[in-house]
């Protein structure tokens, strides 16, 4: 599966996925996870050019190429950023990377998941995300182990 990012206007960042396309705001700087563990940093700069930057790699394998070329009149420009991984959708969005941990894929599919039910509205805020991350470890460590079979 590969996942392409671009920009445009200044404040949308587009995704490609398995030719489904799909955007996210991004009036300021935005960190994105992806469903490998990648995270990748997306910001339009103010030469007009979309910039995306590696911030922790995934088990997938990024390709970042920098734009090198002109910025043309109603010509959106950006760096080259390609994800291919088993799985490469975006499943998170926010202002901030978010902290590494164990359970971050799985919380943030969580949050996905109870956001397209109606369940919560704010699936993107980080806190959100940090408290399903420690929601999930807290169930590992309480989860009941398997009774040893009685002789």
């Amino acid at each position: 599966m590969i996942t392409k990012l671009s920009g445009g206007s200044d404040d949308i960042i587009y995704h490609l996925t398995d030719g489904k396309l799909d955007s996210i705001d991004a009036i300021n700087k935005k960190y994105m996870l992806f469903a490998d563990g990648t995270v990748i940093s997306g910001e339009y700069d103010r030469g007009g050019v979309w910039r995306f930057e590696s911030v922790r790699k995934g088990s997938g394998s990024l390709t970042l190429i920098p734009f090198s070329g002109e910025v043309v009149d109603d010509e959106y420009a950006a760096d080259l950023c390609e994800l291919t991984a088993t799985d490469s959708r975006l499943i998170w969005s926010g202002m901030r990377p978010p902290k590494p941990h164990p359970h971050l894929v799985r919380g943030a599919r969580v949050l996905t998941a109870l956001a397209a039910a109606g369940l919560i509205v704010n699936h993107k805020e980080d806190s959100a995300l940090i408290v399903a991350c420690e929601a999930l470890a807290a169930d590992d460590l309480t989860s009941p182990q398997t009774p040893a079979s009685a002789s």
